[in-house]
């Protein structure tokens, strides 16, 4: 509503006493006269560069303007000016602040520290950024979105069986967490947080919790690592580290017993 009375097209008055809200009639006659397919459409395309923008910055954080625009190219099916997208980026963000720029580029309203964000991106410099389709940064890109992830939903459920929490309650739990994780958060400070929300009587239930947890920031999609997560990564690490042994071969452990009986058993 202060956007739209900031930008002169509504403004606060009377009606038979009654306090209003109201768009003049000239301004509604110079919308009238643009109303046409090619402004529909216009407004179309910027739509869809922004759900396709604050997609991206979803999942990856932060990006330079010049990874934003190679990105975004793959993606938009028109052709565009990135001063045009500056421009209604700037005009979104004052309508709805999901986004800022600094000198690192544009950054989810999320991000507390970009520099660390750019800082990890360097660090994996040969690791590709995740190829996410654009259906899936559209959706991410909706007002309010929550990536409810299988380790998301089953954090979810048990909150809600063991502590008789409403789902509500328990997805805005996990959802500190998730955040705790794209900001680096160890799981020493996310318990801590833990310890804050629910009760934690013994060192059963703490290793019931640190499992949830360790599961959700293994499948979460992190700034950090691209859009990858985790678990997507170690298959990688352990192709390029562990020899692939043959099932009838001897176990690499030393054991003597063929690898079929042994550590691929």
């Amino acid at each position: 509503l202060n956007y739209f009375r900031r930008s002169g097209l509504i403004f606060t008055g009377k009606l038979e006493e009654e306090k209003v809200l109201l768009t003049p009639p000239e301004v509604l006659h110079v919308f009238r006269e643009l109303d046409t397919n090619s402004y529909r459409e216009r407004v179309r395309v910027n739509t869809e560069l922004i759900q396709l923008t604050q997609g991206l910055l979803f999942y990856y954080g932060t990006l330079s303007l010049g990874e934003y625009h190679d990105l975004l190219h793959q993606h938009m099916d028109v052709p565009f000016s990135m001063g045009e997208v500056l421009d209604v980026l700037s005009e979104a963000r004052e309508f709805h602040p999901t986004l800022y720029f600094d000198r690192q580029g544009i950054s989810d309203v999320r991000v507390v520290d970009s520099h660390w964000v750019k800082e990890e991106h360097r660090i994996r410099h040969d690791l590709s950024f995740y190829p996410f389709t654009k259906a899936q940064l559209l959706r991410a890109g909706q007002p309010d979105f929550v990536d409810r992830t299988p380790h998301f939903r089953a954090f979810v459920q048990y909150l809600q069986k063991s502590y008789r929490l409403d789902r509500l309650e328990s997805e805005f739990i996990v959802e500190e967490c998730v955040e705790d994780t794209l900001t680096n958060c160890s799981l020493q400070e996310q318990m801590d947080y833990l310890q804050t929300t629910v009760e934690i009587p013994d060192i059963d239930v703490l290793n019931e919790i640190a499992g949830y947890l360790v599961e959700l920031s293994n499948n979460t999609r992190q700034w950090a690592l691209k859009g990858h997560t985790p678990r997507e990564l170690s298959p990688r690490k352990q192709e390029q580290t562990q020899p692939k042994v043959g099932r009838n071969a001897l176990c690499p452990c030393g054991s003597g017993k063929k690898y079929k009986k042994c550590c691929g058993a």
